[in-house]
């Protein structure tokens, strides 16, 4: 039983050890163009999913971020895609989230697959920064999966909408949806006499520089 004991406390400190080490080893990628040649494509259960799934995992114990991680499915359908969720505590306990959700899976139609690396690399950058100074609501990121072509159903969103309801009460969301595979990415800093926030346009700009190179 002692023996028994000894082996469970080795594994657990082992576990440990190997969390750690993952941690202090991670390399964060902060341009869309090592982005996508990192992981993209990203097709419903490939390699590269599993791949930016462990990416996520690391970058989470990195920022001490809670990590989720949620097969897509319905009474009617079963995908081999998931939905992956990311969030920052906020500072102060009241309700309301702040959200901004991106694509995972890379859309496939008319013989193509879509690029959302960009949208991807935005959105982490996002987080990151506010890891250095949480804002006082939660900010969750979610990556999306099963997603589709417009005018299709995409099942990642819908399940994601379905199980969180609760969660729009007090909530202000951002949709980063940017496909940069084959036309060029026009930013523009205002639209109808409002200024796009300013952080979202700084860290746009780092996550494209590499493209511009």
């Amino acid at each position: 039983m002692k023996t028994h004991k000894f082996l469970i406390l080795l594994f657990i400190i082992f576990s440990a050890f190997q969390l750690h080490a993952a941690a202090n080893n991670f390399q964060n990628i902060n341009d869309s163009y090592l982005f996508s040649q990192s992981f993209f494509p990203i097709s419903e259960g490939s390699s590269n999913q599993k791949k930016i799934a462990n990416y996520l995992k690391d970058f989470a114990d990195k920022n001490n971020l809670t990590y989720k991680e949620t097969k897509i499915s319905g009474s009617t359908y079963e995908t081999n895609a998931v939905n992956i969720e990311l969030t920052l505590n906020g500072t102060a306990d009241e309700n309301g989230t702040i959200l901004i959700a991106a694509p995972l899976n890379s859309v496939y139609t008319n013989g193509k697959f879509y690029d959302f690396s960009l949208s991807q690399c935005l959105a982490l950058q996002v987080l990151e920064t506010a890891c250095e100074n949480p804002p006082q609501k939660n900010l969750k990121v979610v990556f999306l999966g099963a997603n589709s072509a417009p005018q299709e159903t995409s099942y990642g969103m819908q399940q994601f909408l379905r199980e969180n309801s609760g969660l729009f009460v007090n909530t202000f969301a951002i949709l980063l949806d940017i496909n940069n595979s084959f036309t060029p990415v026009t930013v523009s800093a205002s639209k109808n006499g409002k200024n796009a926030p300013a952080l979202i346009l700084e860290k746009l700009f780092k996550c494209i520089k590499k493209n511009n190179n």
